[in-house]
C-alpha cells in the first residue's frame, strides 16, 4: 500500500519546477518563507514589498550593524534574495505555487508516515 504513497510523492516531484532555491536558514530563528523575511502578507502589493524591503536593509545593512557585521551581512542577503524574487511578478508566482506543493508534500508526508492502508490517504486530518 504504501506503492500509491510512492507514486504520489513521484507525480508532485516531477509536476513541480524547483527554479529557486528556498532561503537559507542560518539560525534558529530566520523565517522560512520570503514573505516572512520582509513581514508582508502574501497579498501584498509591489509598493508595500518594496516598502518593506527598505525598511529592512536600512535596519540590517552591516554599515549600521557594527560589532555584527557578519549576522547583518547574512539577513541582508536574506532579504535581498526576498526583493528579488517578489518583485518580479512571474517569479512572485512561480515562488507561490512553489510553495503550495511543498505544503502539500508536507501534509502527505505526515499521512504516509508508518503503517499505511488506501483509506489512509483519503483520510488524512493531521
Amino acid at each position: 500500500m504504501k506503492f500509491i504513497c510512492y507514486i504520489f510523492l513521484l507525480i508532485i516531484i516531477l509536476t513541480t519546477r524547483h527554479t529557486f532555491a528556498e532561503p537559507i536558514n542560518h539560525d534558529e530563528e530566520a523565517p522560512k518563507t520570503y514573505y516572512q523575511i520582509l513581514g508582508v502578507e502574501q497579498s501584498a502589493s509591489f509598493g508595500n514589498i518594496r516598502s518593506a524591503f527598505k525598511k529592512g536593509a536600512l535596519k540590517h545593512h552591516p554599515d549600521r550593524n557594527k560589532g555584527q557585521e557578519q549576522e547583518a551581512n547574512k539577513r541582508m542577503q536574506l532579504i535581498s534574495e526576498a526583493y528579488k524574487v517578489l518583485s518580479d511578478s512571474e517569479r512572485r508566482n512561480e515562488y507561490d505555487s512553489q510553495q503550495q506543493s511543498n505544503a502539500l508534500m508536507q501534509v502527505f508526508s505526515r499521512c504516509c508516515a508508518g503503517s499505511m492502508s488506501l483509506f489512509n490517504i483519503f483520510s488524512c486530518r493531521k
